[in-house]
């Protein structure tokens, strides 16, 4: 018997000593993965402004040839729609980046993996905050039910408080207890001097 708790509670050290380095490691995921999100922003960025110059530059353009050519005018539409098309994409694209770096610290703060991302919708910040809080939900729930299947697994063993059971009982111990755990104190003996 004193075997099987030793090895228990070796168990319990060797799971906190996992977890503990599980944490490290998620940490640092999670630290590359938003360094990289900075990145890809910063990135994003610097094409918005290159797209917003070359933008500008071809409204001037633009405007210069309006008593131009109609054929070199509609070319200039062209690109001016293709250019607004692209400055718009990449808006989009930096919002998802800012809503994924977002949602991957909420995610770590609600204790949720981080490489479930890909089940996040980010164009919509509603829906990640909707989405997130249904997966945090989920986490709570599993780890619930898991923990209660150790409960139910550990049975007896685990001390619920009351009365100890078998061994004696110090007089602090007595006084702390119920009338009726007293009483069963007193009838076994099981109360030192």
């Amino acid at each position: 018997m004193l075997e099987e708790k030793a090895t228990e509670m070796g168990q319990v050290q060797e799971n906190k000593v996992e977890d503990s380095t599980n944490y490290r490691e998620l940490t640092e995921q999670l630290t590359k993965q938003l360094e990289l999100t900075k990145n890809e922003l910063s990135s994003r960025d610097s094409k918005i402004g290159e797209y917003q110059k070359e933008l500008t530059g071809y409204k001037t353009n633009m405007e210069e040839l309006k008593t131009a050519n109609l054929s070199e005018t509609e070319k200039l539409n062209l690109k001016l729609k293709e250019l607004e098309l692209n400055v718009q994409s990449e808006r989009s694209e930096r919002t998802r980046a800012t809503n994924k770096a977002d949602a991957i610290k909420l995610m770590s703060d609600k204790g949720i993996d981080p490489a479930l991302i890909s089940l996040i919708p980010l164009d919509d910040i509603d829906s990640m905050n909707k989405a997130i809080e249904t997966l945090g939900e989920s986490a709570q729930k599993q780890m619930q039910q898991g923990a209660q299947q150790v409960v139910n697994k550990l049975g007896s063993n685990v001390p619920t408080g009351g009365v100890p059971s078998g061994g004696m009982v110090t007089w602090e111990q007595y006084k702390q207890m119920s009338l009726p755990e007293q009483n069963k104190v007193l009838t076994e003996s099981r109360l030192s001097r």
